[in-house]
């Protein structure tokens, strides 16, 4: 899904488009991670359609299998704390270690052409409000519109980490749970 573009993008969009951004970075971290720990996704896979499916199916059960149920140990050696990409409190993305990884193997994630960019279908067209709305009213972070403003330099640091303090907490990654001022 495309984010709004233009200049000066309404704030409601903006949001959109920082909740786009964090579940897209999520993806690629998933994505990441099974490219960086299994060699089959180190370069194209020669395969029938039907056998890839099984291979990734396949990968993606033993990932899960070691996260649910590799000890901690385990869990550290095959996904440390900075393989994956975090967010800092004032809303700069540090890049996971799994990002090196698939670079040294000559680039094994491979941003494919972007197709009909230009002419938006009205039904993907309609979903992206659709969601902008959700993630607006009932889908809110308590954070969101802090982090927005920050970046747009619509707020400064000082009032970020006032709006921080607020909700006793110290990275906005913490917040996911905390909606709407819930507890």
């Amino acid at each position: 899904m495309k984010p709004y573009g233009g200049r000066n993008v309404p704030h409601d969009c903006s949001v959109f488009n920082y909740r786009l951004s964090r579940a897209r970075r999520v993806i690629e971290n998933a994505f990441g991670i099974l490219a960086a720990r299994w060699r089959v996704f180190h370069r194209s896979i020669t395969a029938s359609t039907d056998n890839v499916e099984s291979i990734v199916e396949a990968a993606v059960c033993l990932h899960n299998f070691i996260r649910k149920t590799g000890s901690v140990s385990v869990n550290d050696e095959y996904c440390p704390p900075n393989f994956v990409d975090r967010e800092m409190p004032d809303g700069r993305i540090i890049n996971g270690e799994w990002r090196d990884i698939v670079d040294g193997e000559n680039g094994a994630i491979v941003a494919g052409p972007r197709l009909g960019a230009r002419n938006a279908v009205l039904a993907v067209t309609k979903q992206r409000d659709y969601l902008k709305d959700f993630v607006n009213g009932p889908g809110a972070l308590t954070f969101q519109n802090s982090l927005v403003q920050f970046s747009q330099g619509l707020i400064t640091s000082d009032e970020l980490y006032t709006e921080f303090d607020e909700l006793e907490c110290d990275d906005p990654n913490e917040l996911g749970a905390q909606r709407n001022g819930e507890n």
